[in-house]
């Protein structure tokens, strides 16, 4: 388990149904022509976009001129202010994605399950076939597993979840990961 003790992780429950949803992986050349970062906009925001920042984030992304109010990023043009003309993200470029754009598409549901957010399967890359079936969501959002349960346990559930079984299995989530992600979704819930 990364050599962390359990007292740093948080036991979870990981539904293998949800992870299992395929979608299209975050490549440059596809965020530039196919989907143009659509998960960084919202249609509900009344501001365009529905980007969480903890408060550990708050001063490194205020340094770098974007605007938090009420622990959401504020957008500029209804759009991220660190969306690039490519619709790349210029703070994923530098190393300092916000922590809820690293775990997502994942979070955790009311009953502290790992699932995918419902507004991703609105999105363009979820079930795109334009090139070929696209991989399930475990392996496209791997990165985001890692940056969930460190890189060993990440590769323990991809393992379990590559033997094809069936039913939810559970993992050991890094403590501090699990804090944010619930400390996010309260985030949006107030927004």
């Amino acid at each position: 388990m990364d050599g962390l003790a359990t007292v740093d992780r948080v036991r979870v429950k990981v539904s293998a149904a949800s992870a299992r949803q395929r979608f299209h992986g975050c490549e440059p050349g596809y965020i530039a022509t196919v989907c143009r970062a659509a998960c960084c906009r919202s249609s509900t925001s009344a501001s365009g976009i529905n980007v969480a920042i903890g408060t550990r984030e708050q001063l490194v992304i205020e340094a770098l001129g974007g605007v938090v109010t009420d622990g959401m990023l504020g957008a500029v043009n209804r759009r991220c202010p660190f969306e690039s003309p490519t619709h790349l993200c210029e703070l994923h470029e530098r190393g300092l994605k916000p922590f809820g754009c690293q775990a997502s598409p994942f979070t955790l549901n009311a009953n502290g399950t790992l699932i995918i957010r419902n507004r991703y399967r609105l999105l363009k890359c979820y079930n795109d076939d334009r090139d070929g079936e696209p991989p399930p969501a475990y392996q496209a959002f791997a990165q985001s597993l890692v940056a969930l349960f460190g890189s060993g346990e990440a590769a323990r559930l991809t393992l379990w979840l590559d033997d094809g079984r069936n039913g939810d299995t559970a993992g050991w989530m890094l403590r501090d990961a699990y804090n944010a992600l619930n400390a996010n979704t309260e985030t949006r819930k107030r927004s």
